[in-house]
């Protein structure tokens, strides 16, 4: 009886216990669930803030565009600049960085001082240099050396000598395309898949034979077959080397077999040293043993400075660690200080296991400033937690100034655990103007909310206006609470009209719906007209209807040109048909020819049927080249039957060659039959 009575106690004391243990893990695993939630909406979170950012990147990116086709260059600057400060994550960084440089060229031009141009022309070379040494994968990389070389030459040219290392030490030795091949190749969204070196800075002689291979190219995208045998004979037969050398960077493209056995001969026995360095470029494209034994072959041999730095690109794109070997042996045994420097940026680039450590270990060897800087750059392109410890430890300890400042640069691009703090307090220990910028911009790339705190507190109690502003462009990216409400409070308090223009970006870029009505009362009310400008661009992103209304009020009335004109280029990001009704009354009713010029451009944009009917009657109506070039191009962005048709028609009765080139370009874009058999009429001609 007393053991049923204990057993019957234990059972029910089991019961109970196992219900609280039961108890305890469901709370457990529900604590487990919310966390794994949290983290699930904190990832979200991420990946639309990301999303975001890429979204007004390119918004503003395409604005920056639309100043390169009208020659707004200080616009341009202004817009590019923000890309390349404040979007440095972005698909849109290595573009900004090109345009930048670009447009600060461009400008120089137009001053009238000497100094002030020499003085831009050097500022112009700092987004191309770290375009070229840190993003050497960029589609760009090709255009900036080219334009780094222009603009060396014209300092050198003034008396800046130190400058003809650019032109030494260039891969490409000579300008292939000219500066003006930029807007040829456009930018991302437009016509930037143009033909490359489709356009010289000095013309060919034969202007047909220019036409040619303009559409060899196009006919290359749509009929390989057809235009494959065309081309290997203008490589192996013309006496142009020029028309060698385009006809093999068409080659390159094509994936048949016998590309490779006929740039191998190319590099070693065309006469002419461009077109061997176009063979060795493209070699570098082909993953096969006998690209990499010949590319290796020929470095070996040559005393050609220039073709060993081309070898060394093709090299490294071969993901073989014979490839990997020799680029370690040219760093540590070349006698060359630029091939070695090139060897470790694209050492680099290949990211393979123990890189890191040897890229640490190379740093501690070096004692060359220069070859130490270049290994900041490539450190700070690597993801390994490694790469970032010893960034903090060069931006700590570093004697040079100017590596401790790259440094900082390339540890405020880190993603890696525990560098905010360590940024914040390399900010607070310092008293170098330099570095607290630099170390601004490096705080800027993160996305923790302490980050927003203190650029707030510079922006506002930093006694350098410099440093002020700088802070306001990095806030420009973290859409936070407040942000909106601090920047029109110091807006409306600050007589600097540099830091203004900085809060206009920023009030710009904020998504609080109040941001578009204080632009708004800027441009109605501000008596200085580039902070009105300004106002109006940053207005121009805000895509709602009661914008759009307040844009074609601005036109209407106001009387300065410049501003209609701002507000014209405004209309550049709406797809509304308040917006396509104004743009076709400027284009018949409007006086000013640039403003109806910059009205078609605009419309280009929509590629109705419409628009192709007016622009064709308008091309055939008008004496204007330029006019007629910017229609060609607005018919070039529509790729209906009906805009090939038109084309093709006025191509026909064009005696303007340039022009009819143009129309030749963009309809080997369209990839149309009729298109196809106009280009073949033209080869065959």
């Amino acid at each position: 009886m007393k053991l049923m009575k204990f057993i019957s106690v234990f059972l029910v004391f089991f019961l109970i216990f196992g219900s609280f243990l039961l108890a305890q893990q469901e709370e457990k695993a529900k604590e487990e669930r919310e966390k794994a939630r949290q983290t699930q909406e904190q990832a979200r979170k991420v990946e639309q803030e990301a999303r975001e950012a890429e979204h007004k990147a390119r918004e503003i990116y395409e604005k920056a565009k639309t100043y390169v086709y009208s020659k707004e260059w200080e616009s341009a600057i202004d817009a590019f600049r923000v890309l390349a400060e404040v979007y440095k994550t972005s698909d849109y960084f290595d573009d900004s960085l090109y345009w930048l440089g670009y447009s600060m060229y461009k400008h120089s031009a137009d001053l009238k001082n000497l100094e002030m141009q020499l003085e831009l022309q050097q500022q112009a070379l700092e987004p191309l240099n770290m375009l070229i040494e840190t993003y050497t994968q960029s589609s760009w990389a090709d255009d900036a050396m080219r334009l780094r070389i222009e603009l060396a030459k014209e300092l050198y040219e003034n008396g800046l000598h130190e400058y003809k290392r650019y032109i030494n030490g260039s891969v490409r030795g000579e300008i292939i395309g000219g500066v003006e091949e930029g807007i040829l190749r456009g930018v991302r969204g437009g016509i930037r898949g143009g033909i490359r070196g489709g356009v010289r800075a000095e013309r060919e002689q034969d202007p047909e034979l220019e036409m040619k291979l303009v559409a060899l190219n196009a006919l290359m995208t749509m009929d390989p077959e057809e235009a494959f045998p065309l081309l290997v004979k203008i490589v192996k037969e013309d006496e142009n080397p020029k028309m060698r050398e385009r006809a093999a960077m068409i080659l390159s493209r094509s994936d048949n077999p016998e590309v490779v056995p006929l740039f191998i001969q190319l590099a070693t026995t065309d006469p002419d040293e461009e077109v061997r360095r176009m063979a060795v470029f493209s070699l570098g494209r082909s993953h096969e043993k006998e690209s990499l034994d010949a590319l290796l072959r020929i470095y070996d041999t040559t005393t050609d400075a220039e073709l060993k730095e081309y070898i060394i690109v093709s090299i490294a794109q071969n993901p073989s660690k014979k490839a990997q070997d020799k680029l370690l042996d040219i760093i540590k045994n070349d006698k060359d200080k630029e091939t070695r420097e090139r060897a470790i940026t694209m050492l680099g680039v290949r990211r393979r296991e123990g890189i890191t450590d040897t890229l640490i270990k190379l740093y501690d060897e070096m004692k060359d400033p220069e070859l130490k800087e270049r290994l900041i750059i490539t450190l700070g392109q690597n993801k390994n937690p490694k790469a970032g410890d010893k960034l903090f430890e060069i931006a700590k300890n570093e004697t040079n100034k100017e590596l401790k400042e790259r440094a900082i640069i390339m540890l405020g691009a880190s993603r890696s655990e525990g560098m905010l703090e360590k940024l914040l307090m390399l900010y607070d220990n310092t008293h170098d103007p330099e570095l607290k910028e630099r170390l601004i911009i490096g705080m800027g790339q993160g996305r923790d909310p302490r980050i927003t705190n203190k650029l707030f507190e510079i922006a506002s109690n930093e006694t350098n206006p410099e440093l002020s502003r700088i802070a306001i462009t990095m806030l420009s990216m973290k859409q936070r609470e407040g942000v909106l409400d601090k920047f029109i409070q110091l807006y409306d308090s600050t007589t600097d009209l540099e830091m203004k223009e900085r809060l206009i970006i920023g009030i710009g870029q904020t998504r609080d719906p109040r941001a578009s009505d204080k632009l708004f009362e800027i441009v109605k009310t501000e008596k200085n007209s580039e902070l009105q400008e300004r106002a109006l661009t940053m207005m121009s992103m805000d895509r709602s209807e009661r914008n759009v209304d307040r844009l074609i009020e601005l036109y209407d009335s106001l009387e300065d040109e410049e501003l209609k004109e701002r507000v014209l280029f405004g209309f550049f990001n709406y797809k509304n048909p308040k917006v396509r009704d104004k743009l076709i009354d400027i284009i018949k009713t409007e006086k000013n020819p640039e403003a109806k010029e910059r009205a078609i451009m605009i419309l280009g944009n929509e590629r109705s049927d419409e628009t192709v009917d007016l622009f064709a009657d308008l091309y055939k109506n008008t004496d204007d080249v330029e006019l007629k070039a910017r229609i060609i191009h607005s018919l070039g962005q529509n790729k209906s039957d009906l805009a090939v048709d038109k084309m093709i028609e006025l191509a026909r009765k064009e005696k303007n060659l340039e022009l009819k080139r143009q129309f030749v370009f963009y309809l080997g874009q369209s990839k149309n039959e009729r298109a196809i058999q106009f280009l073949k009429e033209i080869i065959e001609k």
